[in-house]
């Protein structure tokens, strides 16, 4: 509006309109709402616009423009600017909204468009297949939640593939999930699936809510509901046996992601008692020492924990059944733990049966 700063005579409707952009039949509505009236009435009868109406008119576009709908401006205009801090406050959040729904928008339009790159053009049933899937996910998970979950199973599906074969051979020979035999199994779904997670279990537990609702779902990945159903019976039976010693906020407070660098302990370590390595050697006071620190690393320094960690798997053949390092490992250990004569780190975690 051109007139800051310049000299201004009383401006009727048309006038008005032509200098801020604005239609007369914008300024009458306005008029008609109560929201500017033309302070000044010509001896013509004609109703006239002065400085005080466009510095109005001026607040009124700029709070238009903050996207402020008509009631509310009046609303804060009407309250000489008193509300203008809650006005404010309500429009950043608004804005906040919907850029939180347009960031989400196209997250998952991203995560459409990669799961349709297979190097050919989709065909119709397979674009609306995909769509469904996505809407389907989309009640569980948020965008970005959805990308982690995707990108994991892919990085893993050499890990899940042999495992899921290895639970259908068992099943195909008929032995029950209850049987230790499956307990092992049962140790490493559990282990895959919280790395999958990256050690979140309420997106685990939304995971299998959804599998088990949702049909679209099923199947996928190469793992049906029948095998979710066999190994959760044995999962359910390790669980159990654990939380006879650990509450399940302990469980919840421990590092479950660590598998993999038990795994590749227990390798080293197996390689090393084959070349005859002795448990008062260096080399195994070495190694007893990485083994604390490892599990240091699971309870998160927590000594009670660890040490009803290690009463857990003393006493519980079950849990042993499925442990990274075998009975002659953990004896192994045992005896270079001795060696170290450092009780209280024996304490805090040093016990081979934890794993």
């Amino acid at each position: 509006m051109p007139w800051r700063g310049e000299s201004m005579s009383l401006l009727k409707v048309g006038e008005l309109a032509k200098r801020s952009g604005l239609t007369v039949r914008t300024l009458h509505h306005y008029d008609e709402i109560g929201l500017l009236v033309p302070s000044v009435r010509s001896e013509s009868g004609y109703r006239l616009y002065d400085r005080a109406d466009v510095a109005r008119l001026h607040a009124i576009q700029a709070l238009r423009k903050l996207g402020l709908p008509l009631s509310e401006v009046g609303e804060m205009l009407a309250c000489d600017g008193a509300t203008l801090p809650a006005i404010v406050e309500r429009q950043i959040q608004a804005l906040d909204r919907e850029i939180e729904q347009a960031s989400e928008l196209r997250a998952r339009l991203t995560l459409v468009q990669a799961a349709m790159a297979t190097g050919s053009t989709p065909s119709v049933s397979d674009w609306l297949d995909t769509l469904s899937l996505m809407s389907t996910y989309g009640k569980y998970f948020a965008a970005d939640e959805l990308k982690t979950i995707l990108q994991n199973l892919k990085r893993m599906e050499s890990e899940w593939q042999p495992l899921t074969a290895q639970i259908r051979e068992q099943m195909a020979l008929g032995v029950p999930p209850t049987d230790l035999s499956v307990q092992p199994l049962a140790r490493r779904w559990m282990d895959l699936s919280i790395r999958w997670m990256e050690g979140d279990m309420d997106r685990l537990i939304r995971w299998g809510r959804m599998y088990r609702e949702e049909v679209q779902a099923r199947g996928r990945h190469g793992i049906d509901l029948d095998v979710i159903d066999y190994i959760g019976k044995a999962v359910e039976m390790r669980l159990a046996a654990l939380h006879r010693h650990l509450s399940p906020e302990d469980v919840a407070r421990m590092d479950k992601t660590l598998d993999p660098q038990c795994r590749q302990y227990a390798a080293e370590l197996r390689v090393l008692m084959d070349e005859g390595l002795r448990p008062d050697s260096p080399k195994a006071r070495e190694m007893a020492q990485r083994w604390f620190e490892l599990m240091n690393r699971m309870v998160r320094g927590d000594a009670d924990l660890q040490a009803r960690l290690v009463k857990a798997f003393d006493t519980e053949p079950l849990l042993r059944e499925g442990a990274v390092l075998s009975q002659q490992q953990r004896e192994f250990i045992r005896q270079a733990m001795a060696d170290l004569q450092q009780p209280r780190e024996t304490e805090k975690g040093l016990d081979p049966h934890t794993t």
